[in-house]
């Protein structure tokens, strides 16, 4: 692998962004002597010292995702299946349009909605195909056409079905495969017109307040964004765990008792739950209990995050033994997703593991780690009953 490898260039500029968005909400804190994110204007009480600690932790994991993508990065795929793209473009319209009307039916997977109520012999169903990831199915159809037509028509559908969930989220996933297509001619473009950049962080703010705007405006929900911390505040927040890990300085003696309640294996459990069926989630996991010591006890609906680095926290106070058990979980569960991906045998298979899972780590949620390889197991084996179906058919034909 040759160090100007343009993919090797989007993958490293990818994990440097998660860095720096983690180095701003430190800045912030410091600065502003507030947190940002999911902690919007709480105080900072603890040290320097202790902010600088969580500053080092916090990026700990984007590091160690970086080692592992450039070990399989210098593996070549051996083990792929064929690539069909009619087939998985028509899984990608199928699946469309029946989360599009499980959402507009049912409200399935629509932000701030409550448990969806739908007739019960199409809950099997539901429950797996709510389950896999149209945004995978999305970005390897994207890395495999260069038709910018057909491109076009797969991001918008993307984000109208996120509109429709009454979420934003989808425009991370999107930016971050076209920056991995595209990052050669994205990163001439700036260098031979800079003021392009300048331009962009101007309007930036603007363009995402207005999201956000129109994203609550969806949920009934009346929210003042300002445009001094909207960025940095606001969106920068949310794609970083510092504040998060931080309210576990806040407070150790408090997150120590309340991990004891934690079950030995409630990441597994939390984790199989992601796949299989909610009827494995723990009753107890470290963002619930995050959840209580903000609001008083457990409030369903809301993302809260510990970050990789706060989950393993809680593992370490639960017990030592714990933590190694959930850190070999979490390695396990990126190998297998980078595994998993490349049987895609796409040329970005290694890049797009790595943006399937810069969230899980920067959230540290157990079931978003199981997620990230469910998916590409799934279209794996689609794919290869397609390649029977059609060799058995070619010899059918043969015969005749």
């Amino acid at each position: 692998m040759r160090s100007d490898d343009s993919l090797f260039r989007a993958a490293k500029y990818i994990i440097i962004m998660f860095s720096l968005f983690v180095f701003i909400s430190f800045c912030y804190a410091v600065i502003t002597k507030t947190y940002n994110g999911d902690f919007l204007g709480f105080k900072v009480s603890i040290s320097f010292g202790w902010l600088v600690l969580n500053l080092f932790i916090s990026v700990l994991p984007f590091y160690f995702l970086f080692l592992i993508y450039k070990r399989f990065k210098n593996k070549e795929i051996r083990k792929s299946v064929r690539f069909r793209y009619p087939y998985v473009e028509i899984l990608f319209y199928l699946l469309f349009f029946w989360q599009l009307f499980l959402i507009i039916s049912f409200g399935v997977g629509k932000m701030t909605a409550g448990v969806y109520s739908a007739p019960s012999f199409l809950l099997p169903v539901i429950q797996v195909s709510n389950r896999l990831s149209l945004g995978f199915i999305y970005s390897i159809l994207v890395f495999r056409t260069d038709k910018i037509r057909k491109i076009i028509l797969f991001t918008t559908m993307m984000i109208i079905l996120s509109l429709s969930k009454f979420s934003i989220g989808i425009f991370l996933l999107i930016g971050l495969v076209l920056f991995v297509k595209y990052n050669s001619k994205c990163f001439y473009i700036l260098k031979r017109y800079k003021i392009l950049l300048i331009v962009g962080l101007l309007f930036s703010s603007v363009l995402v307040k207005s999201l956000y705007i129109y994203r609550n405006s969806l949920r009934g929900v009346s929210t003042e964004y300002d445009n001094t911390n909207i960025l940095t505040g606001v969106l920068v927040g949310r794609l970083s765990s510092f504040a998060n890990s931080a309210q576990i300085f806040e407070s150790p003696g408090v997150f120590f008792i309340s991990a004891q309640q934690l079950e030995y294996f409630y990441f597994q459990k939390q984790a199989l739950g992601g796949f299989l069926s909610g009827k494995f989630l723990p009753r107890d996991t470290p963002e619930s209990i995050m959840i209580n010591s903000k609001h008083g006890e457990n409030i369903k609906n809301v993302s809260y995050m510990t970050g990789t680095q706060g989950n393993l926290i809680f593992s370490l106070f639960k017990s030592p033994l714990l933590l190694l058990l959930n850190v070999c979980s979490i390695l396990f569960l990126v190998f297998l997703t980078f595994r998993t991906t490349r049987l895609m045998g796409i040329e970005q298979a290694n890049e797009l593991a790595l943006v399937l899972l810069v969230n899980p780590m920067a959230s540290g949620v157990a079931n978003e780690f199981s997620s990230a390889f469910f998916t590409p197991i799934v279209i794996w084996i689609y794919l290869l009953f397609v390649s029977a179906f059609i060799s058995i058919n070619k010899q059918k034909t043969e015969i005749i």
